[in-house]
């Protein structure tokens, strides 16, 4: 019988837990993908505890409109490519938050194993997609939009080390029950 990816994190998951930014896993061979592991700032982020794992982490969409993003997750999942999307998620406390996903679907034929990463970013509740003008405000909200950008950046940045890390762990992990 193979682990299953949930019980072979072993000191990874410490590493994965201290990260700064939300982040899933979702087991990708189960029925509906149900979530193997969410870290604390996931868990700070929606205001949900481990009641969440074994769920597929559509649950924090609700009722919400995301139609378009939802396709573009499946498309990406089925045909192995990093993507993301700007979801509309809705907390524990039912406050509503629109929410960046990346996420990125790992495979190790080797051990059997296929989970999808995710790493979430919290927008707030409001999406600010007015068009700029030239006037003193417009040049502040240009200067804030840039802060997100750049603060967002930051954040994709230590999201890829942390899927570089898992895919090393996949590897390690075939290499170790090869030998």
């Amino acid at each position: 019988m193979v682990d299953r990816p949930e019980d072979q994190f072993g000191l990874l998951r410490e590493r994965l837990q201290r990260l700064p930014f939300a982040l899933s896993v979702s087991d990708m061979d189960q029925p509906d993908h149900p979530l193997i592991f969410v870290n604390d700032a996931f868990k700070h982020m929606t205001g949900y505890g481990d009641e969440m794992l074994g769920l597929n982490c559509r649950f924090l969409q609700g009722d919400l409109e995301n139609d378009r993003a939802r396709a573009e997750i499946r498309n990406a999942l089925e045909t192995d490519r990093r993507v993301q999307v700007v979801l509309h998620n809705r907390r524990k406390s039912g406050e509503e938050f629109y929410n960046m996903l990346l996420l990125e679907r790992l495979q190790s034929p080797e051990m059997g194993v296929s989970i999808a990463v995710g790493s979430q970013f919290d927008l707030g509740a409001e999406i600010d997609d007015t068009p700029q003008d030239s006037s003193t405000s417009g040049v502040a909200s240009r200067a804030r939009q840039n802060a997100v950008a750049i603060s967002l950046e930051r954040r994709r940045v230590m999201a890829d080390a942390a899927i570089r890390m898992i895919k090393s762990w996949f590897i390690l992990n075939a290499v170790t029950d090869q030998s």
